[in-house]
């Protein structure tokens, strides 16, 4: 069963959704790094070593399409 909660939730979040590229895996969580070089960890390990994923709010929600991009981008 759904989280209706969780679901009205994600439609009212403000922060930005941005690209990135997993870099490595580790309990729970995962290396990623943004267009401009920068590496943190967000939470969740759907997206394969290597892959895009679409990260918010710290973690990863989805894979992302492997396009070529110019710095930082931010899905709203």
């Amino acid at each position: 069963m759904t989280n209706i909660w969780k679901q009205f939730e994600r439609l009212t979040e403000k922060g930005p959704m941005v690209i990135v590229e997993v870099i490595s895996h580790d309990n729970g969580s995962s290396t990623v790094e943004n267009t401009t070089g920068h590496q943190f960890i967000a939470i969740g390990t759907s997206v394969a070593v290597g892959d895009k994923a679409y990260v918010k709010d710290g973690e990863i929600v989805g894979t992302a399409p492997d396009l070529p991009h110019y710095g930082p981008i931010y899905i709203d």
